[in-house]
């Protein structure tokens, strides 16, 4: 198990943010204190709408962001740096939604 932490940039683009889970393998990530969710994307290689996880603008400043990472497995010698903060397109369906919890 190990924790990463690294600071980025709000995108000067309205399109969605996306936090691309690239080279992870399985944990949780949390932008400002706000958690973005469980990612496990290797397990589900075949859908690369599991690589995405949407970061809401809610959750951002207007300057600096920071971004950390709890990786349950590891990521062996690749370390986390093909993971990345990015924009898609507006009207993609290619990311998770961030749900603000389950609904009975």
């Amino acid at each position: 198990m190990t924790w990463y932490k690294t600071t980025f940039k709000t995108p000067d683009s309205t399109n969605p943010i996306v936090f691309d889970v690239a080279d992870l393998k399985r944990g949780q990530a949390w932008v400002n204190g706000q958690s973005i969710g469980r990612y496990w994307p290797w397990m589900y290689s075949k859908d690369p709408s599991e690589r995405f996880y949407e970061v809401p603008r809610s959750f951002l400043n207007n300057g600096v962001n920071t971004l950390v990472l709890f990786e349950e497995l590891g990521v062996g010698s690749k370390g986390p740096f093909n993971a990345s903060i990015k924009t898609v397109p507006n009207g993609s369906k290619n990311f998770n939604k961030w749900d603000q919890g389950c609904s009975s």
